[in-house]
């Protein structure tokens, strides 16, 4: 009887269980040994929903998430991203169980990266290339050897701020003026500078038809600025309004729509009386210093649409065949009056003599 009650408690794990889908048919790391600057390349082949992850082996720190959507070739940078040191990657599937780890899967076990600079130090300064204004730089600064002292300035439009540390640090900033500005960090004799933008915040705006009243419409859009609530979302958070209107009239409005990975989503019901189209407006306000952002679209009634008629091709006229030309007849010369006489009277001399002489 006990047999069979494990056995049931066995068989019941197994069923309730969650069965993971993803599956690794072969992954190549190359170069493993490579200079700080340089890049290396992963290869993957695998089936399913997961993710590579790169691992600092000096913390254990998490430096870059790959996510798997069904590409297969990635090429990391080093520059700004890993500095000198040892470097293991591990594959995990879609429930963050590990399926595939560096070190106990291949011989070389890690990616290593050793110091280009002449000077033996090195800079990493990983921070974006643009934010939208009204967002907050978020900016992390790491040098080799590890434990060494730096000192950073940030400067740009309206700004300077300098500060200092010790093995790594993270700058952030709030920057309302649309500009390129600059972060440049000093150890010992190395310096390094990285420039990014700050760019006006954008909306984008896209909506759905809908065919008869009552329908569920998704309304889609994406923004530069910073999803809602993250670190480098400053002072207002960075969240969506929308207004729905009817002939220039406010019929439906909404607000607090969360940006997420740079997309924000909402579905609205259309009214039950509607038969005409709609204008949908969407608003954005990053930060109380920077102006708002717009965007429109339209959501029409597909069965109040007209379709276009097929344009019919103009009738080619059938030419007319060209006569063919007739020969022009040869025309005997024109007679000269009293040529036909005189010549019968030559001859007649002719033969007249003719006989004389016989």
């Amino acid at each position: 009887m006990r047999i069979k009650i494990l056995g049931l408690v066995v068989a019941l794990i197994l069923v309730t269980a969650p069965v993971s889908g993803f599956a690794i048919y072969d992954i190549q790391v190359a170069p493993t040994t490579l200079y700080y600057g340089d890049n290396f390349t992963i290869e993957i082949v695998y089936a399913g929903e997961g993710v590579i992850q790169i691992y600092d082996s000096y913390d254990n720190s998490l430096i870059k998430t790959i996510v798997l959507t069904g590409e297969g070739s990635f090429e990391i940078p080093t520059e700004n991203l890993m500095l000198p040191g040892k470097y293991y990657i591990l594959v995990r599937d879609e429930q963050g169980g590990t399926v595939w780890d560096s070190r106990s899967k291949t011989e070389w076990g890690y990616v290593t990266v050793q110091t280009s600079s002449p000077t033996g130090v090195e800079i990493s300064i990983n921070a974006p290339s643009k934010i939208a204004a009204g967002d907050k730089l978020e900016a992390e600064i790491k040098v080799y050897p590890r434990n060494s002292q730096f000192d950073w300035l940030l400067i740009g439009r309206g700004i300077s701020e300098s500060g200092s540390g010790i093995d790594s640090a993270v700058i952030t900033y709030t920057l309302t003026e649309e500009a390129t500005y600059s972060i440049r960090v000093t150890s010992g004799m190395e310096i390094r500078e990285k420039l990014f933008e700050v760019v006006k915040p954008e909306l984008s705006l896209e909506a759905q038809p809908y065919s008869s009243p009552g329908d569920l419409v998704k309304i889609n859009g994406t923004t530069n600025a910073a999803d809602t609530g993250s670190g480098m979302d400053a002072d207002l958070l960075n969240q969506v309004r929308l207004e729905i209107r009817r002939e220039g009239q406010v019929v439906y409005q909404v607000s607090g729509i969360n940006v997420v990975d740079g997309k924000f989503q909402y579905t609205w019901k259309v009214p039950s009386s509607a038969k005409e189209s709609f204008t949908v407006k969407a608003f954005l306000k990053t930060h109380s210093l920077v102006e708002e952002v717009r965007a429109s679209a339209v959501i029409y009634n597909e069965s109040a649409v007209s379709p276009t008629p097929t344009p019919q091709p103009t009738p080619t006229p059938t030419p007319t065949p060209t006569p063919t030309p007739q020969p022009t007849p040869t025309l005997p010369p024109p007679s000269i009056p009293g040529l036909e006489a005189f010549t019968a009277l030559v001859a007649l001399s002719t033969a007249v003599l003719i006989r004389r002489f016989r």
